[in-house]
């Protein structure tokens, strides 16, 4: 006979309670009418199986053969309502008012296990939570030294939407009004009729409002009155969780905001507990961008919000000037009284510029002794006199330690933010250049910035950076295309094209992507140039496959490694929905290197678009020594094996052996493997006997403008040609 236990959780209590009931008295057994089982106590000599179903009414007398007397009762402890069966066996017949009795005891007892089981269920639910939550506690609770900042926190967002299944998370940081976000469903923020602005300006005054007199997480719905703004009371469509990020003091300082549909589950105790976590890591992450002697950003953060801000600046921007003070005297500071006397100085100072920076401005520490100022809406003749009055405050501050003065001077080069500087970088030298020329009329004094006089190299870069800069934003590319064919003709009637791109110039001539990625990805554009590759690529696919049902063109994009990001991935979902694109047309190329250097994000941002049914190529492969590593880790459906092996292949054997045993892994893994750098007749033929297969290259086509190879394309170009000039 088959344990209760290995058949249900319930059958097997209630086997162990009917026992319990039935005490020495009665003999008993339970039948499953389902599986055809029975279970008997000892002493039982009723029947193996019941020919029909008791009453489930009331515990009734059995028609049998057997010794004794049974009574039997239909019960719906577990499955269908009447699927066991129990059976007492009396020595004599009971009376009416005992049939009662047991009957209501059974009844008792299968309300208690029903109950059981319910909780029982409930437990299961709740250590599989707290099990979930506990590695999600270990992960963000963990005190570990932040190695990037600026990738942490939106790779904490990412964790955080993605464990708790949220629509979009945010986090506000007071000090510096800026707003990090991860919206992974749109549509779910579209249903308030919010637009992201006064989205963004509730989360700054009504939530903040609400988050400063909170110590701990809450649900939004807690603060609901009749009070509430308009805008609030759109947000009831929404289950908002909020958790204050405290600083050091306990003062709120931010906030971490989670939110989900008001159809989804509701937030729990234990979410509450883990937003709360999170958002001590959030401001971790954030504190981490500022330099802890005088609150200020860092020089890394400092230089990225510089950059934001010159990505910015257009005819309509209000002028804005650059500031760059250098202090004199401060190592005198050090060799007196070490590193406790620098800080006492760096503080006093600091305390003496946070008086002239006002909310909008933008203060930073540079280096040990270079702060910087963004003064914000402020000409230039305003700028030289707030530079004189922060000299002229230094001047008459006595710096001192230990009673003993300390002679601290300093010197500020200003400089008048133009979008021709285009990098922060630039705008650091140029302020450099401008204390220096303030250093040359003596201490105390203050210089504006007029050019880089005599420094020919700075100029030419300057300029390039100008030039590649303004061809980015304005979208001066052309785009041309190479065929990639299959190594035995078209054998499934698609024809594949690599999209090239190129960068208009003056006449004739274009510029290869190699002479300005480079800029670009220091400027970091590259993340425009890739929107602007994709999107030109998705119109191509359309009006080129006018059968929405079978793709006969296929188009392979390149994306950079600063492109590999959910929010990257979310453009191009609602670009390709927008425009109406096969996803099948169109393959994202990735080199081998950018997706190893983040493994985690590239596989991440590979799901996100392939579960679309876009496809996914891994280029340059076979130069890494952890190249077969890459194809167990990266979920990709096609490989294109380097140029420089395939080239080597007709005179160097041990070439032509990587590129067969890359083949055949490949093919063992389902993966196509495409060659490139085909340049004859001699390496196809090589390349076929290996399994390669597809091959691009010379042999098969150079790169044509796409124009001239698709006409349906020659509007498209011909509409961005007259935008350009």
């Amino acid at each position: 006979m088959i344990s209760p236990d290995l058949i249900d959780p319930s059958l097997a209590r209630f086997v162990r309670m009917t026992g319990l009931i039935c005490d020495e008295r009665f003999a008993y057994a339970l039948y499953d009418e389902d599986l055809s089982q029975s279970w008997a106590s000892e002493g039982f000599s009723g029947p193996a199986m019941l020919e029909t179903a008791p009453s489930a009414d009331a515990l009734t007398l059995l028609q049998t053969e057997h010794e004794g007397v049974c009574y039997g009762l239909a019960f719906g402890i577990y499955r269908s309502p009447l699927a066991a069966f129990v059976v007492l066996q009396s020595p004599a017949e009971l009376s009416a008012e005992t049939c009662h009795s047991l009957t209501h005891q059974l009844r008792v007892m299968q309300g208690s296990v029903a109950e059981l089981q319910h909780l029982s269920g409930r437990l299961e639910e709740n250590v599989a939570e707290l099990q979930h939550y506990q590695h999600l506690y270990n992960t963000v609770a963990a005190v570990r030294p932040l190695q990037e900042p600026e990738s942490e926190l939106p790779e904490l967002l990412s964790d955080c939407s993605a464990s708790l299944d949220l629509a979009g998370v945010f986090v506000y940081h007071n000090d510096s009004r800026q707003i990090f976000e991860q919206v992974d469903d749109a549509a779910v923020f579209e249903d308030t009729g919010l637009s992201p602005n006064r989205r963004k300006g509730i989360i700054q005054r009504d939530l903040y409002r609400l988050c400063e007199s909170s110590s701990s997480a809450f649900l939004l719905e807690r603060f609901t009155d009749s009070g509430a703004s308009a805008s609030r009371n759109r947000l009831e469509s929404l289950n908002i969780l909020v958790a204050p990020m405290l600083d050091r003091q306990s003062q709120c300082i931010g906030m971490l905001i989670l939110v989900r549909p008001d159809s989804a589950r509701r937030f729990t105790r234990s979410d509450c507990r883990l937003a709360e976590l999170m958002a001590e890591r959030a401001f971790r992450i954030l504190q981490s961008r500022y330099d802890h002697a005088t609150g200020f950003l860092n020089r890394q953060s400092y230089r990225q919000m510089l950059q934001a801000e010159l990505m910015g600046l257009n005819e309509e921007t209000p002028e804005c000037n650059f500031l760059l003070l250098r202090l004199d005297g401060l190592d005198e500071a050090y060799a007196r009284g070490g590193v406790d006397a620098g800080l006492h100085v760096i503080s006093q100072i600091s305390a003496l510029l946070g008086k002239r920076v006002r909310s909008r401005d933008l203060a930073g520490r540079l280096g040990k002794n270079e702060f910087a100022l963004l003064l914000k809406n402020c000409k230039r003749e305003n700028a030289m006199i707030v530079a004189g009055q922060i000299l002229e405050s230094l001047s008459t501050f006595t710096f001192e330690w230990q009673g003993e003065p300390l002679g601290i001077q300093a010197n500020i080069g200003v400089v008048t933010l133009t979008p021709r500087f285009v990098t922060a970088e630039n705008l650091f030298r140029a302020g450099r250049e401008a204390l220096e020329s303030a250093r040359e009329e003596g201490a105390g004094c203050a210089a504006m910035f007029t050019g880089l006089t005599g420094k020919r190299d700075e100029l030419a870069r300057l300029s390039w950076d100008h030039r590649i800069y303004k061809a980015v934003i304005d979208r001066q590319f052309r785009l041309f295309c190479q065929p990639i064919e299959d190594a035995n003709a078209y054998r499934d009637g698609v024809r594949r094209y690599e999209l090239l791109l190129r960068l208009r110039s003056e006449g004739p001539v274009v510029v290869a992507p190699y002479v300005f990625i480079s800029t670009a990805r220091k400027l970091g554009l590259m993340n425009c140039v890739d929107q602007w590759v994709a999107s030109q690529a998705f119109k191509l696919s359309v009006l080129s496959n006018p059968d929405p049902s079978t793709p006969h063109y296929a188009f392979t994009v390149n994306l950079s490694e600063d492109s590999l990001t959910p929010e990257f991935a979310g453009y191009l979902i609602n670009e390709a929905e927008r425009l109406g694109v096969m996803a099948e047309s169109i393959c994202f190329d990735l080199t081998e290197a950018a997706a190893m250097k983040n493994l985690k994000q590239a596989t991440q941002f590979i799901g996100l678009l392939r579960k679309r049914g876009f496809a996914f190529a891994l280029d340059d492969f076979g130069t890494g020594i952890g190249a077969y590593s890459s194809l167990r880790n990266l979920p990709v459906d096609y490989v294109k094996l380097d140029g420089a092996l395939v080239k080597n292949m007709s005179h160097d054997p041990v070439s032509a052996a990587i590129v067969s045993s890359l083949a055949q892994v490949c093919r063992s893994l389902g993966i196509k493997t495409i060659a490139e750098s085909v340049e004859n007749e001699a390496t196809r033929e090589l390349l076929v006997r290996a399994g390669v297969d597809f091959v691009q290259g010379f042999q098969m086509g150079r790169p044509r403008a796409v124009e001239k190879e698709f006409d349906v394309y020659r509007e498209i170009y011909a509409a961005q040609g007259s935008a350009a000039q």
